[in-house]
């Protein structure tokens, strides 16, 4: 289907953008739903479940930066682009939609904080299912060698079940510590 004034309707699973995607406009849904996910180290994480009247896309829009996840129709949704132009056009003829904007952006920083303070609160098991320990180390490491000039390496992580330091991640000679 084609774009027009009065947006465009994407069928279930129809892709609306994907993540790393150039971002040149914002979304509003006019009807139906979209899914907002995002790929991690354990797969695709469910971001967001939007309904009509909720935007979505604009952060690529206003910091130029690729396209920070995937929205995906939910059965059948309309869903109307709207480019800069289009945006600055109709905050010039109603300026009372920057305060709407900025609003739903308010609501998701909002949402993602109630988040974040649950993580805090001792949900540590939650973060592991988002990031792979290991495989994050392991990058660090490698990051790291790029900085700093050694031949050896490691890091090293308390683990709460052994009341230990485990080495998640290592490079150079092997260590062999002296038995007594």
């Amino acid at each position: 289907m084609k774009d027009d004034e009065l947006g465009r309707v994407y069928s279930e699973g129809e892709i609306i953008f994907k993540e790393g995607d150039d971002g040149d406009r914002m979304y509003v849904i006019q009807a139906g739903k979209v899914g907002i996910t995002k790929n991690a180290a354990s797969g695709e994480v469910t971001i967001a479940n939007l309904e009509q009247g909720e935007i979505f896309g604009e952060m690529a829009m206003f910091d130029r930066l690729p396209r920070s996840a995937t929205a995906t129709a939910f059965g059948e949704a309309r869903i109307l682009g709207i480019d800069k132009k289009k945006l600055f056009q109709s905050i010039d003829r109603d300026p009372t939609l920057v305060f709407k904007l900025i609003e739903s952006m308010s609501r998701r920083i909002r949402r993602l904080d109630e988040e974040f303070a649950k993580l805090n609160k001792g949900k540590k098991e939650l973060l592991k299912i988002f990031v792979d320990i290991d495989e994050t180390c392991n990058f660090v490491l490698e990051e790291a060698k790029n900085f700093i000039n050694a031949d050896n390496g490691s890091i090293m992580l308390y683990d709460e079940n052994e009341k230990r330091l485990a080495i998640k991640a290592a490079f150079g000679a092997e260590w062999k510590p002296k038995l007594e």
